[in-house]
């Protein structure tokens, strides 16, 4: 983080305490919303952490679909090379490579288990050339039939020698087949890879400011109503535009901390499923401090004695819910 932008998230943290003592939020819905000291501190921390997580989830799955793109290129290239090898370079690798007794795999693994691969592959192409590329299966079938002048013995170990080489070539055509066309079908996957993998550097370029927003709803935002919510959540970004933190162009909760495998679950557990549902669910979720929910229709019970069913940690009393301990619990 810059200074810069490291000055201008001190200045975001002070604009977030003092812009929650919304007069117009009391106006409207005769409700206070008591900003303390505490709540600036939840702020800070929460800020922290979400950066620390945020920043190693991105990165770690980033490097995995480069990772994934690399292998696939690597295995690209590789379907090509044996499609198209060159006479020259096989016969290098017969003179140089097959005939030296200690290029075998079980000897070079004892020096270097990256190069035993190495050796396997090597050995794999010359496979691959002699029998599907020299031996041709009409040719053999034509020279067979030719040698039976010999003894009658001599000429049928010929022919089953022959038919031997014969289904190894079709089974080395057959897998051949089959690289390609997996290779073909992994085509589309690679752009939607490639795609989601820039998609991911630039989360991981705006996410100071990302973070920050996060953490101010998760600190502040809480109590407000959806509509204030989001008058508040526009001027944070705007603020942090003009003291150019970077941070995404469309900003929401759910995108940014939230998990669509997760929300689901939720759902399946009775949380309501409009947008500002499951933001409280993600504030509650994210937050080190136990939430105090208003709950008039039984909503949140509901889904929280769903969703602990199986952990047998609560207690209820006279309909309201009580939690003696929860998952939630940081």
């Amino acid at each position: 983080m810059s200074q810069g932008i490291r000055k201008g998230a001190v200045f975001l943290c002070r604009h977030f305490h003092q812009s929650c003592v919304n007069a117009e939020f009391f106006e409207s819905l005769q409700r206070r919303i008591y900003v303390t000291p505490t709540s600036y501190l939840e702020l800070i921390k929460t800020f922290k952490r979400l950066l620390e997580s945020k920043r190693l989830e991105l990165l770690t799955n980033r490097n995995r679909y480069l990772t994934g793109l690399e292998k696939l290129d690597f295995a690209s290239a590789q379907v090509s090379y044996y499609t198209d090898i060159h006479h020259s370079v096989i016969a290098q690798i017969r003179r140089d490579f097959i005939s030296n007794p200690d290029f075998e795999p079980a000897v070079i693994k004892n020096v270097s288990s990256a190069c035993e691969g190495l050796c396997s592959w090597v050995r794999a192409i010359e496979v691959y050339d002699k029998v599907t590329k020299v031996c041709k299966t009409n040719l053999f079938e034509r020279q067979a039939k030719q040698q039976l002048g010999g003894t009658e013995v001599e000429g049928k170990v010929k022919l089953v020698n022959i038919r031997n080489l014969t289904c190894k070539n079709n089974f080395h055509r057959l897998k051949l087949g089959r690289a390609e066309k997996l290779m073909s079908g992994l085509g589309g996957e690679r752009e939607r890879w490639m795609q989601i993998s820039q998609q991911l550097d630039d989360t991981y370029q705006n996410i100071v400011g990302d973070m920050l927003l996060s953490a101010g709803v998760v600190a502040y935002l809480g109590p407000f109503t959806p509509q204030f919510r989001q008058e508040v959540l526009k001027d944070w970004q705007d603020m942090c535009k003009r003291k150019e933190i970077p941070v995404s162009p469309t900003f929401s909760l759910s995108t940014t901390l939230g998990d669509a495998v997760t929300i689901m679950e939720w759902q399946v557990h009775g949380l309501p499923r409009d947008m500002f549902s499951v933001e409280n669910a993600i504030i509650i979720t994210s937050a080190r401090r136990w939430p105090l929910m208003i709950d008039p229709q039984g909503q949140a019970n509901k889904w929280i004695k769903s969703m602990e069913k199986s952990h047998s940690r609560y207690s209820f009393q006279n309909k309201s819910c009580h939690l003696v301990s929860s998952s939630f619990e940081k």
